[in-house]
């Protein structure tokens, strides 16, 4: 993905918590296994990771347009509009999954 995705927030924490979502869908962070059926996971995890993910899908959402969680939410949206794609799944050691 080359497209740049613009920050819409001026309050600093808000502004973090965006490019904190961005930075961790770009590195893969964001994308769980679920360790008995080994299946990739969009929706669990930290709360922000799930309001990432509904905001990628265009779920419907309740967050406060003040809270982290809409910052997050947008993030996703933004991810998804930029052309951005959900992470591959993450490799395999003999062990199983890295998480």
């Amino acid at each position: 993905m080359t497209t740049e995705i613009r920050n819409p927030f001026r309050e600093p924490s808000m502004r973090k918590a965006f490019d904190a979502c961005i930075e961790s869908a770009r590195t893969g962070a964001f994308v769980i296994v679920d360790p008995a059926s080994r299946q990739e996971m969009r929706h669990g995890g930290g709360s922000h990771r799930i309001a990432f993910w509904r905001g990628y899908e265009s779920a419907p959402q309740n967050y406060g347009r003040d809270s982290l969680m809409w910052a997050c939410y947008r993030a996703g949206q933004a991810w998804r509009k930029a052309g951005g794609e959900a992470p591959a799944p993450l490799p395999r050691t003999p062990f199983g999954y890295t998480v």
